[in-house]
């Protein structure tokens, strides 16, 4: 392999038992345009298929695999473990099932150093199915794109879908960890990855953003028949468009995007219009709940004092801790929420990895300051 500069970007991926889509996600990361990388890929108690992707890609020394002994059923703590152990100046989320354009560091990193922010969400579309051509190559069908301009308030009463993927978050590493680790849903009303987009509003940090379209988020397993899982579900779409990228990858820079900033055949650009739908009953809790959550001053007592209007009034609904993944693991994989392992946990498994494997390109310099949430053993 060709010598590469210093690494100035870690990519964390946490991953269970998903091997087809994993190894497109990975690919999209090879295809890099900016190639200062390095990525750790998380099992989150994975069995050996996903061993045996990994395998594919021991060939590039910047990727590192480590498996999990204990299930912690969400990505909260493999990334939370992750930000502590490994040490470039940003860090970048992808979640196992989802595509990065080729260009998405690229303009994450020059967005956040020409700026200094902390912060960039970058802008997804969401990719719900496709369908076979008569030459047998599947088309993807797109729908929903992310805002172009989205700000913290807003975000305090949308859905979660105004700041998701993760996939599209490039992070200042020092910064995130002052915003301390992802709560596990069993704690929380809000998804974890809602939750702590809102506490990193309360430090103070700045958002942005870029209007080029750089990440693919998936909701193929949505779809799947009843009675299926849906990590059971198909990958198609995933590697069509993927072998579209690896036609991209020789042409130059300023040819990757035409005009409208989408790359060539591939139109991403979509309406992104309010996820919030209207609720039954005019009266209803539900109604009410929408209503004050987008009061400004609302937003503002959460930002100033941590109180988070949504907690009383989901407990109001009869919601309890964890509902959202709750929901969505049984429909992933079949299983229950069951209550994880614990930070430290995590963290002293990444750390025996580090033992392992010192030559890795992406571990953290004994130099680099611990946060307060992790006591690092001797």
């Amino acid at each position: 392999m060709t010598s590469l500069p210093p690494v100035d970007t870690t990519v964390i991926v946490a991953t269970h038992n998903r091997p087809d889509t994993l190894r497109q996600a990975l690919r999209s990361v090879a295809m890099q345009r900016h190639r200062a990388w390095a990525a750790i890929v998380v099992g989150d108690a994975c069995d050996e298929r996903t061993q045996a992707v990994m395998a594919e890609f021991a060939h590039d020394p910047r990727f590192l695999y480590v498996n999990l002994a204990q299930r912690c059923g969400e990505q909260a703590l493999p990334n939370s473990a992750a930000m502590q152990v490994v040490g470039t100046e940003f860090v970048a989320l992808l979640n196992h099932d989802d595509l990065w354009l080729p260009d998405h560091l690229t303009i994450a990193l020059e967005r956040l150093r020409s700026t200094g922010h902390e912060f960039f969400l970058g802008r997804a579309v969401r990719c719900h199915d496709g369908t076979m051509g008569p030459d047998g190559e599947w088309s993807p069908q797109f729908e929903r794109a992310s805002p172009v301009d989205r700000s913290w308030d807003e975000a305090f009463w949308q859905s979660l879908e105004y700041v998701e993927p993760a996939s599209s978050w490039v992070l200042r590493r020092e910064w995130a960890l002052q915003v301390g680790p992802w709560r596990p849903a069993v704690a929380l009303y809000r998804a974890p990855l809602q939750e702590w987009f809102l506490r990193a509003w309360r430090t103070g940090a700045r958002l942005v953003s870029d209007p080029r379209i750089t990440c693919i988020k998936f909701g193929v397993h949505h779809r799947t028949p009843p009675g299926k899982r849906s990590y059971d579900s198909h990958a198609a779409v995933h590697e069509a468009l993927v072998r579209r990228m690896q036609r991209w990858e020789q042409a130059p820079a300023g040819m990757l995007r035409d005009h409208h900033g989408d790359p060539p055949g591939l139109p991403l650009a979509r309406p992104w219009g309010s996820v919030i739908r209207p609720l039954p009953g005019p009266r209803s809790l539900a109604w009410w709940a929408e209503q004050v959550l987008r009061w400004r001053w609302v937003g503002e007592l959460y930002r100033r004092r941590g109180w988070d209007a949504a907690t009383p009034f989901s407990r109001g609904l009869g919601a309890t801790p964890g509902h959202h993944l709750r929901r969505m693991l049984m429909r992933r994989t079949g299983e229950t929420l069951r209550t994880p392992p614990t930070l430290q946990a995590v963290v002293d498994e990444l750390l025996a990895a580090r033992h392992r494997t010192p030559d890795w390109c992406g571990w953290v310099e004994a130099s680099t300051p611990t946060p307060p949430w992790i006591a690092r053993p001797s």
